[in-house]
């Protein structure tokens, strides 16, 4: 379950449900599903460049020890 304070382990987390998910899209049982997913997965893409913003924001600031 996502921590909201833990960027290390949210992200090992996101990892793993993204290979689970590549894993489940495999095969759809029912079509119908994979408008919901699609919705998801389009909400994820839009959180991940919220995520990747925020990440060269902070390397930026902190290139002088960043490596």
């Amino acid at each position: 379950m996502a921590t909201f304070v833990d960027p290390v382990a949210d992200a090992a987390e996101a990892y793993e449900g993204l290979r689970g998910l590549a894993h489940a899209t495999r095969a759809f049982e029912d079509p119908a599903d994979t408008y919901r997913v699609l919705g998801e997965v389009s909400g994820s893409v839009r959180l991940l460049r919220q995520v990747l913003d925020q990440l060269s924001r902070a390397h930026a600031d902190h290139r002088d020890i960043a490596f």
